[in-house]
């Protein structure tokens, strides 16, 4: 019933008895008459299953089954929203135990609303559920909020599993974390103190976190000198505790809903402070590719709407080369039809050597027995197998391009050593040939693994 092109009619009874003639003969000439339907132009096609029940002729459909069709019946899922990114944080955030996020400020493409979100990818377009998005009441053109954002995420992550009445020392914090630590220690019920003139204050001796945020950590720095006058039981944590360059992959749902309500909770906060941009660093989103892998600040944010062009590359797969001559490419795991089409795919767009492991015989070989003296054995075949790839090696090493290049010949080892592995397994004297030149074992009566190298000529593609 699933292939409505075999021509068949099942009819269906509920008692036989009361099949009447004339239904019967005319269900058969409907078939008949049916059997051409796509020659004659017919618009209707024949019903593959009849059922006859108390007289009347009903067409099975399926049955409904609840638990199957339970996704047929769903309602529509959750709505997503496209952000176009205004500005984001260079590297990616711990938001508490759900690990790190990046947060990027954005706007909707549809309303035009500015929003802040958080992404497992630093991008300048995302699509976002919208549920994971929060509004930002902001005039258009303001300054950035992310920098308030950030303080109390900073601070909420920095004192998230600290006890209440516990010493925390902060060495060298960001600006823009300082108002936001402080009132939260204070709420908290944990000691802050602002020191300014470290020379001039001694250090309490009931320090249980010192969060070193210096970027120098030299041995001959202060952190390092700082870290050792410490009590011993005092936890250290450095930048990388807060800041990473990648994203933790949390799938969570438990873990995304914690780090969306803390995001929730900053902005709800950082509409109390006052306006400031805490004097971060800002980088266009262009500079990012001359960047690199250029070391930034770990409060740096980049601007996505600076009209900078960022440099792009865009080739026609259909008429510029994609592939280059000097190079010998390796296609592993396409066999058969599809690996040569690729491999003529290749040759066309510029690629000169094309090797791929492939299970058939090119070029029309048939494996034929080939005559021998009786008392050739197995170590002589393995030895003529060796033989020859010496010779390559030899080949190669006096002339790398002419072998085909550094590719070819890791190949070419491949393939003698399977070969020799081949004829080790099976009496060479029982095959009945002189040479292995041009000679593919036949295991199990089936085509073995072998290679076969598509290099550029006069003509399309050739197989060697």
């Amino acid at each position: 019933m699933e292939y409505p092109d075999i021509h068949i009619q099942v009819l269906d009874v509920d008692k036989a008895e009361h099949v009447e003639p004339r239904f019967l003969i005319e269900t058969v000439l409907r078939l008949e008459d049916a059997k051409d339907w796509q020659e004659r132009g017919l618009l209707w096609t024949q019903e593959p299953e009849l059922y006859l029940s108390g007289g009347k002729v009903i067409v099975p459909r399926l049955k409904q089954h609840e638990e199957r069709f339970v996704p047929l019946n769903a309602t529509e899922g959750e709505s997503s929203i496209k952000v176009q990114a205004q500005y984001s944080l260079a590297k990616a955030l711990r938001i508490g135990q759900s690990g790190f996020h990046h947060l990027i400020q954005g706007k909707d493409v549809v309303t035009g609303e500015v929003v802040v979100t958080l992404s497992q990818s630093n991008v300048s377009w995302l699509r976002v559920p919208s549920s994971r998005v929060v509004k930002i009441e902001k005039e258009k053109n303001a300054s950035p909020v992310i920098p308030s954002i950030v303080s109390e995420l900073l601070a909420s992550s920095m004192l998230l599993d600290v006890a209440p009445g516990s010493s925390i020392l902060v060495f060298e914090p960001l600006t823009l974390c300082i108002h936001a630590l402080s009132k939260r220690a204070e709420t908290a019920g944990n000691r802050h103190q602002l020191c300014i003139h470290a020379g001039k204050t001694k250090l309490p001796q009931d320090i249980n976190l010192l969060y070193d945020l210096s970027s120098d950590q030299s041995p001959a720095s202060l952190s390092q000198r700082l870290a050792r006058r410490i009590p011993a039981g005092c936890v250290i944590r450095h930048r990388d505790y807060l800041f990473q360059d990648i994203t933790t992959q949390n799938k969570s749902a438990v873990g995304a809903e914690k780090a969306y309500q803390a995001l929730v909770e900053a902005v709800a906060r950082a509409k109390e402070m006052p306006p400031s941009d805490y004097g971060v660093s800002i980088i266009k989103g262009s500079d990012i590719v001359l960047l690199g892998n250029a070391a930034l600040d770990i409060d740096t944010l980049i601007n996505w709407e600076s009209e900078q062009i960022i440099p792009s590359r865009i080739r026609s797969m259909e008429t510029d080369p994609i592939f280059v001559s000097d190079k010998t490419y390796l296609l592993v795991g396409l066999a058969g039809d599809l690996g040569r089409s690729i491999a003529c795919f290749m040759v066309e767009r510029g690629a000169r050597h094309v090797w791929t492991p492939s299970a058939f015989k090119s070029g029309g070989e048939e494996v034929t027995e080939r005559e021998a003296p009786l008392s050739l054995t197995q170590d002589w075949a393995v030895k003529q197998v060796l033989q020859r790839h010496d010779a390559f090696r030899t080949a190669f090493v006096n002339d790398p391009a002419d072998t085909g290049g550094p590719i070819q010949f890791i190949m070419e080892s491949l393939r003698v050593a399977f070969e020799t592995i081949q004829v080790a397994d099976k009496a060479a004297a029982d095959q009945g040939f002189t040479d292995l030149e041009g000679y593919h074992y036949d295991l199990d009566k089936g085509d073995t693994l072998k290679l076969v190298h598509y290099q550029w000529s006069p003509h399309p593609w050739i197989t060697v």
